[in-house]
């Protein structure tokens, strides 16, 4: 298990303390998530810019190089990309709205996220898929030896599905693009009523560069192995050996949950 890295959703990490951090573990960050660094941000005087770009379709270029300057701080090769949103901002309201209800046990209406993923036209969405596959051939060439790495978003409003994945795993010019399998955002799909994740594993392939471990309940993510719905069985046949694998838990549990949880990892084939 490798077990360090800053993931979607994550709180930011005082960059002041990472060369601390980084001796005290004696090693980098397995990976870290484009939103958690310019979360980061926030502390060095870039509050409004990273703010902004949080609530852009897609990332910003201009961001791209104090990105990249973080992710070396952090001693880490890989950046998880969120693939953006609907450029609806009703649609992304009602997304985060179905998630909430889900993860607090309120009933969700059958076919309600998939009318809020289908609100995007496919002309629009294939549009914006094209843009972002301009914002990752001009980021490869600003970031040798960095993989990127595109994430699952868990609300229905998010640009990127199995699809998508494909197709831009497709281009000639991405051939270095990756895939990272959060398991809470997939099952949450799911459980909303969209594709399986076994979808997201198909279309990630040998491309999947590595997984965030968590099981998840109708939304309710980061708990510890078998007290969920994920299958992590099916998750260690697709996982590359070279896949970094991060368990992902919600902060508070004791440290043996925590030690049982690892072990009961080991034991489904994701040590």
């Amino acid at each position: 298990m490798e077990g360090v890295a800053l993931l979607p959703g994550d709180p930011a990490v005082e960059l002041e303390g990472i060369e601390v951090a980084r001796r005290d573990l004696g090693r980098g960050f397995a990976a870290a998530s484009w939103d958690a660094l310019q979360a980061a941000s926030h502390r060095s005087g870039s509050r409004d810019v990273a703010s902004a770009d949080r609530r852009r379709q897609l990332p910003s270029i201009g961001l791209l190089p104090a990105t990249l300057e973080r992710l070396h701080r952090l001693g880490s090769s890989i950046l998880i990309l969120p693939a953006g949103w609907d450029d609806d901002s009703r649609a992304r309201e009602d997304g985060e709205a179905l998630v909430g209800r889900l993860s607090c046990g309120q009933p969700v209406e059958a076919g309600a996220a998939a009318e809020v993923r289908d609100r995007l036209p496919q002309s629009r969405r294939e549009a914006q898929l094209e843009a972002l596959a301009r914002f990752l051939h001009e980021a490869s060439g600003q970031a040798p030896g960095v993989q990127v790495a595109l994430c699952a978003p868990a609300s229905p409003a998010g640009l990127l599905d199995p699809a998508g994945l494909s197709l831009l795993r497709q281009e000639s010019s991405l051939r270095g693009l990756g895939y990272w399998h959060d398991a809470g955002a997939v099952q949450t799909r799911a459980s909303l009523g969209l594709e399986d994740p076994g979808a997201w594993l198909e279309a990630g392939g040998g491309a999947i560069l590595g997984a965030s471990l968590q099981d998840c309940a109708r939304g309710r993510d980061r708990l510890p192995p078998g007290e969920g719905e994920v299958d992590f069985r099916l998750i260690a046949e697709y996982l590359p050996g070279s896949a970094r694998r991060v368990m992902s838990l919600a902060p508070g549990y004791p440290a043996a949950v925590v030690r049982e949880a690892r072990q009961a990892l080991t034991s489904l084939g994701l040590g």
